[in-house]
């Protein structure tokens, strides 16, 4: 079974490449019985889908300033505290 770790990671990663068949399947068991890699895979699409319309240039300036990392291992954070 995949750790919530692994799991973000995975959704993250599948966002640029089709993961594969092992590695979607061991996502989508973990997510039948993961409420909190469920809620981020809602917001992951949901942040997708909004930064859709943001120009380069602004998130070339957050992925510089290493906002979209800090903002991503806060979420992680918060998903491991939810599995303790």
């Amino acid at each position: 079974m995949l750790s919530c770790r692994e799991v973000t990671e995975l959704l993250s990663q599948a966002q640029e490449r089709p993961l594969g068949f092992f590695e979607h399947a061991g996502v989508r068991l973990h997510l039948l019985i993961c409420r909190g890699c469920t809620n981020f895979r809602r917001q992951l699409d949901f942040t997708t889908r909004l930064v859709s319309d943001v120009p380069v240039k602004t998130l070339s300036y957050a992925r510089e300033t290493g906002a979209m990392f800090r903002a991503r291992d806060l979420v992680l954070a918060d998903l491991e505290g939810l599995n303790e």
